[in-house]
């Protein structure tokens, strides 16, 4: 099927919409449809130190192109049911991408949320939901790039209780799954298992002090020992478990009408019971402050230092550090600039195989993004955005190292 006529089915769709879309008393419902064309310099996140040997039809074939234009039709809607005092929650967003030189890597991608809500006396309630994403996996941790996309499911519940004076209590459960379509990479699917506890004191003033505690447990359930893998293997098959730890100290205080700062300080534990090299134990934190000098501009700092993974290669842990800088500016109810510029260091932790020397550093990236965008809104069910990014990751090995400009142009309807 070719463009046009996959986007003339969405647009028939969308075009029965209104039919229903009526919110009933008290509740939301509320369709939208968005068109966002885009260009990327550097779809693959192909690498800028390329040894003289290789060339570009290397890595993504002589029919491939490092830039491309992309096209998204995305459909989708907002749902919020209440029913006494209980509310459904809906977010549901369907994407048709299509990819003008690289027609290999087109895809439907989709991002659908679904909430239970229900509010008891006293500051209590339960929170029972499922989360389903479907997305293209990003390049340029893979020497040779595929075509790889991600499916990540999550459920979760939650209990929220108060206690005595202005004391709460919540406790918590999630399961999440992260599965690769690529056969070669089926390796790095990840399934894992969360609880956490949390006590808070909230002051009258909105102020909040708390602790929590989350303990989780991981494995990749695709990485089996064959007999016939080697004795390297056999250590790398022992990355199948994993638990973590994790201790919080929360805080949020209102420094003054104009500027909020939240966070916390802890200490995690990572532990491998069977492959202790790729073990970590450190401290993890986030601060952000927010501040507001007045209704039309904001700015927002933030800071951390935790432990992360990059989405499409789970099993590789770093420590990354950063700062992010958020400001905006709205000069008028119908337009609103915003920009982000973010830094961080990401150091690989349990890297390397033991009994083996490699010839490889263990990995260091060090991250760079800058994003400018205005938006336009001149009614409440039409708008338009602009957006231009610049993002740079400079790695201490051949291939992982790269650069891209992209902007994108969006027009959305909410019907």
């Amino acid at each position: 099927m070719n463009l046009a006529h996959r986007h003339l089915g969405i647009v028939l769709l969308t075009g029965m919409l209104p039919a229903w879309a009526v919110p009933d008393a008290g509740g939301v419902f509320q369709p939208f449809i968005t068109n966002v064309f885009s260009y990327d310099s550097n779809v693959y996140r192909l690498p800028v130190d390329l040894p003289p040997s290789f060339k570009t039809s290397d890595l993504i074939g002589t029919r491939g192109s490092k830039a491309d234009f992309i096209d998204r039709i995305s459909v989708g809607g907002r749902v919020r049911m209440p029913f006494g005092r209980q509310r459904l929650d809906l977010d549901l967003d369907v994407d048709d991408n299509l990819f003008l030189r690289n027609p290999n890597l087109d895809n439907v991608s989709t991002a659908n949320r679904a909430v239970w809500n229900w509010d008891g006396s006293s500051g209590g309630g339960i929170r029972v939901g499922a989360e389903y994403q479907r997305y293209l996996a990003q390049f340029g941790n893979y020497e040779i790039p595929i075509k790889d996309m991600l499916a990540n499911v999550s459920y979760f519940g939650e209990i929220r209780q108060r206690m005595i004076s202005n004391w709460y209590l919540r406790g918590a459960v999630d399961w999440a799954g992260l599965t690769h379509s690529a056969e070669i990479r089926k390796r790095n699917d990840v399934e894992e298992l969360g609880q956490t506890g949390e006590i808070v004191y909230e002051s009258p003033r909105g102020n909040r002090i708390g602790f929590q505690y989350r303990h989780s447990g991981g494995s990749y359930p695709n990485r089996v020992l064959s007999p016939t893998q080697v004795t390297q293997d056999k250590v790398l098959s022992e990355f199948n478990r994993y638990n973590q730890d994790a201790f919080k100290l929360l805080f949020q205080y209102d420094l003054s009408v104009k500027t909020r700062f939240d966070g916390y300080v802890g200490y995690l534990i990572q532990d491998f019971p069977r492959a202790e090299f790729r073990n970590f134990s450190g401290e993890i934190w986030r601060m952000n402050v927010a501040w507001e000098p007045s209704y039309k501009t904001r700015l927002a700092v933030s800071g951390w230092r935790n432990l992360d993974f990059y989405q499409e290669i789970a099993s590789s842990y770093y420590i990354g550090e950063g700062v992010k800088l958020s400001p905006s500016w709205t000069p008028t109810e119908k337009i609103a600039v915003t920009a982000a510029i973010t830094w961080e260091n990401r150091d690989y932790v349990g890297a390397g195989v033991p009994g083996v020397v490699s010839p490889l550093p263990r990995r260091h990236d060090d991250f760079f993004a800058g994003e400018v965008g205005v938006s336009y809104w001149p009614t409440r069910s039409c708008g338009m955005f602009l957006v231009y990014r610049h993002e740079t990751r400079k790695v201490n090995r051949i291939f992982f190292g790269y650069e891209y400009d992209g902007m994108s142009f969006g027009i959305q309807l909410r019907l």
